[in-house]
């Protein structure tokens, strides 16, 4: 139960009732809100424990005596909330304590957020929390002062995909020691108690449940940490001076950055910015004199929020509107950007710095600059004008006094523009990293210092992109696709002990349509009915189910999963035709971002169906339910016979698809490998299919994103994603290569195909990545974002199938070694289970393995031979 009751200023963001929308709605004028409340209390002595549990509709920040405790609440569903519980015992003290907290409702759908259904009084601004002083607590109510925080201008989204609001924040008209004891909230208001009322049903209530979360939970996966980094500058000067110059001058000028030998010795080096496509060349032996990094951050606690470098009490009101230099409002932040990087700002100084690797978190901006000065700026994967298309930006107008900027959101890239007026001074530039811990375990090395690389930069790339769920990329959209996660899952089973992210996130996903299908996102704007799904990315999702029933065995938790999985199967069932075909399914049928024809009946949108069935199947089998089992093997067996129409014999391969009857032209990988995961093809086949997926240089890829990146022309100019060109190229030749997300698919059929050993030297395609983004892993091979989670699958794939650790049994009560070096002569490292860590140390014809579970060992002729707990050496 809850002491602590639902508080809001006095104006929510609900318009009430009307007649086009009766049940409640959103004001359009109150959205992007924030509300700033503070609630005193006395302690005559330290208590034994002190904790909060709190939580908000849309978010929260709170702070205890000035010190900043914590953030959530974590990514939800509309109807869906849960709470936190900060420890906050290290911030009291005897005497007077004082709590407070900064809410935000964003109202506008982001990438990380969706409105909750609105009632008459709850879905438009909401806080609720409770401190616990050993046995007494101090719930939110009418007692706790709050002021509307007027120093941030609402923001609203740039388009459809850059939802991401901007950050405009005036700090004269916000004292920073708004969260300290010392401050006086006497002239605030009095907060306002919500009682629950909608248009039926109960009313009254004031504290959880309600409508429309009903029980809140807890917080399921770890608090967000991380690093803190700090940039160099590169580059300086008023803007006018990058000249656009003509079209030879700008190219000699990139030609000139590019020589290594013009690099200055205290940075990167940064090209003039001509045009959208115009970006220094990335150095892949980037320096720590170009960024660095302080120790680890852990603690949760950061710098008062009142800052150390307070004025004096006399000094602390705010200026006067009028002060300095401050740009006119109605001049956007990335207007400004984009005239400063094609060097049109008038006095403006333009400053880029560089972190020296991707990174992700909250800025921590800190300036002396006279009050009243304007700096817009944003952090970009490249200092381009594209790459503007799809990062947020932020406006900070200083006070003159304790000037410290501290985005509110999230952000990611590497390089941080600033532009800003006569006399600002940018003292420090830092970012604290906000992301999933990952508790490590040995990492993978071996006899190639590459792979080494490769799988380290992979390990990277997955921490950037674990936040509150597996995201697509820290540094452009920042959401929860549903397919994607599948990768970052995969990665964080082998390679980190912590698996709470790997097990919430397909809970997180789970939210389907009536239909059965789930969103092709999910607790983000995307999520919305409005916006037609991916078919496919539900089948992948179904594949990190099966991931869960593999590596934890934990029957309740796959067993409440398999509802939704069965749904998503259900959905496609009726697209099934006489021939036994899944034909002419709605929404947008993605496979990859490679040109695989999908139109009619698609071959791999049903070799992916069958994998997700045959997965179904073994979790139903697994849980003791023959019905589900005998359904999903009926199924399956359908598709098994419909799918012969897709091989041709003259050629040798599984065509694409068929429409209106007639057999593709097009072939590719991803056919071949799906559906060699979902056991389609004969045993006779394999030997040919085996050598298709083996056929490296017959490969080539062909990206509608290779325009969409920051070093191109961006997202916004780019072709459509959509498009998905008909076959111009020698179709019984080359085959259409997978993007390094669907590898996962490709090199998990190659192991099922008795090839795993080919497995390492086909992750060195991975360096092709590291040309230009030597600190992450692009999005695909021909560019796309310069941190992308699904494309770390080499990561995953050293330890499973180079090294050979894979779970036997379910849970690992069994664990299966099958070492594939391939290539490499010595290869060793580690995975996690929840019994232990297994170890596997390969050194020539000899295999070490320490394990605190039974071994099945595979030798190379596939014979397994068992071995008990313990440690082991053997020839190999």
């Amino acid at each position: 139960m809850w002491t602590g009751q639902w508080i809001w200023s006095e104006e929510t963001a609900l318009g009430g009732p009307t007649a086009a929308q009766p049940y409640g709605s959103l004001h359009p004028d109150r959205l992007d809100r924030r509300v700033l409340f503070r609630r005193g209390f006395e302690l005559a002595r330290p208590p034994e424990r002190a904790s909060m549990r709190i939580t908000a509709d849309s978010r929260y920040r709170l702070y205890v005596n000035g010190i900043e405790i914590g953030a959530g609440p974590v990514r939800h569903g509309p109807r869906q909330l849960s709470f936190d519980v900060h420890e906050i015992d290290g911030a009291l003290r005897v005497g007077t304590n004082v709590v407070a907290v900064l809410a935000r409702f964003y109202g506008h759908p982001v990438p990380w957020w969706e409105p909750s259904p609105p009632s008459l009084t709850l879905g438009g601004g909401s806080l609720v929390a409770e401190v616990r002083l050993d046995d007494r607590v101090i719930g939110t109510d009418d007692t706790w002062r709050c002021v509307r925080a007027q120093a941030w201008q609402p923001g609203r989204p740039a388009g459809m995909l850059l939802s991401q609001l901007p950050e405009t924040f005036d700090a004269r008209l916000l004292d920073p020691q708004w969260a300290t004891v010392e401050f006086d909230d006497s002239g605030w208001s009095f907060a306002r108690v919500l009682a629950e009322h909608s248009v039926v049903g109960p009313q009254g209530s004031t504290r959880p449940p309600t409508e429309p979360w009903g029980v809140l939970t807890p917080r399921a996966i770890p608090e967000l940490t991380g690093e803190t980094h700090e940039a160099a500058v590169v580059d300086q000067r008023p803007a006018a001076a990058f000249d656009r110059g003509t079209t030879s001058e700008s190219e000699h000028r990139i030609a000139a950055v590019s020589d290594p030998r013009n690099a200055p010795e205290s940075g990167r080096r940064i090209a003039a910015a001509p045009d959208r496509r115009t970006m220094p060349d990335l150095d892949p032996h980037i320096a720590a004199v170009s960024g660095r990094h302080t120790a680890a951050a852990s603690d949760r606690r950061t710098a008062p929020a009142s800052d150390r470098h307070t004025a004096p009490a006399s000094d602390r009101h705010t200026a006067p509107a009028s002060d300095r230099h401050t740009a006119p409002e109605d001049i956007d932040p990335r207007a400004v950007l984009t005239a400063a990087l094609g060097g049109n700002s008038g006095a403006r100084t333009l400053l880029i710095a560089d972190f020296a690797m991707i990174v992700s978190g909250r800025l921590d901006l800190r300036f002396d600059a006279p009050g009243g000065s304007t700096i817009d700026g944003a952090l970009v994967e490249v200092p381009t004008v594209a790459a503007l298309d799809s990062a947020p930006v932020f406006r900070y107008v200083t006070r003159g006094w304790a000037d410290t900027y501290r985005s509110d959101d999230s952000v990611g890239g590497r390089y941080l523009v600033l532009a800003f007026d006569p006399g600002v001074h940018p003292v420090t530039l830092r970012l604290r990293e906000h992301l999933r811990p990952r508790t490590p375990v040995a990492p993978f090395v071996c006899s190639d210092a590459r792979l080494d690389n490769i799988y380290r930069v992979g390990l990277r790339t997955v921490d950037l992109t674990a936040h509150d769920a597996y995201i697509d990329c820290p540094t452009r959209e920042q959401r929860a696709w549903t397919g994607d996660g599948v990768v970052h899952q995969s990665v964080d089973l082998i390679a980190n002990r912590d698996w709470r992210l790997a097990r919430w996130n397909p809970v997180l996903a789970a939210q389907p349509r009536v239909d059965g299908l789930l969103p092709m996102v999910v607790a983000g704007d995307f999520a919305t009915t409005q916006v037609p799904t991916i078919p496919d990315w539900s089948l992948h999702w179904i594949r990190s189910v099966h991931n869960l029933f593999r590596y934890t065995g934990d029957k309740e938790l796959v067993g409440s999963l398999l509802p939704t999985v069965e749904g998503v199967l259900r959905f496609f069932e009726p697209y099934c035709g006489p021939d036994d075909l899944i034909a002419e399914v709605p929404g947008w049928v993605l496979i990859d971002w490679s040109p695989v024809q999908v139109r009619g009946a698609s071959a791999a949108l049903n070799a992916l169906v069958a994998r997700a069935l045959r997965d179904f199947a073994d979790m139903a089998r697994w849980l003791g339910d023959s019905g589900r089992v005998r359904w999903a093997v009926g199924l399956h067996a359908r598709l098994r016979r419909g799918f012969e129409a897709f091989w041709d014999p003259a050629r040798g391969a599984y065509r694409d698809n068929i429409v209106a009857g007639r057999l593709g032209t097009g072939v590719s990988e991803h056919v071949a490998a799906a559906a060699v995961c979902a056991d389609l093809v004969p045993a006779r086949r394999k030997p040919l299919v085996l050598r298709l997926l083996l056929d490296r240089p017959a490969m080539f890829t062909a990206s509608p994103l290779a325009d969409h990146g920051g070093d191109a022309v961006g997202p916004s100019e780019g072709q459509p994603v959509s498009a998905r060109a008909e076959p111009d190229w020698d179709t019984e030749h080359l085959v259409v290569g997978a993007q390094p997300f669907f590898r996962y698919v490709v090199h998990d059929a190659l192991a099922m195909l008795g090839a795993a050993d080919r497995i390492a030297e086909l992750c060195l395609d991975w360096n092709s990545l590291l040309a230009d983004a030597p600190t992450a892993l692009r999005e695909c091979w021909e560019g796309g974002s310069y941190c992308h989670g699904w494309s770390a699958t080499p990561t995953r794939d050293l330890i499973r199938y180079t090294l050979g650790i894979t779970p036997a049994e379910p849970g690992y009560a069994v664990v299966r070694i099958a070492p594939r070096p391939g290539i490499l002569t010595a290869a060793s490292g580690a995975a996690p289970t929840p019994h232990g860590d297994v170890t596997v140390a390969i050194d020539g014809d000899h295999v070490s393995i320490d394990s605190p579970v039974p071994v099945e060992l595979v030798d190379r002729a596939g014979v397994i031979v068992g071995h008990p707990a313990g440690r082991i050496r053997v020839a190999f």
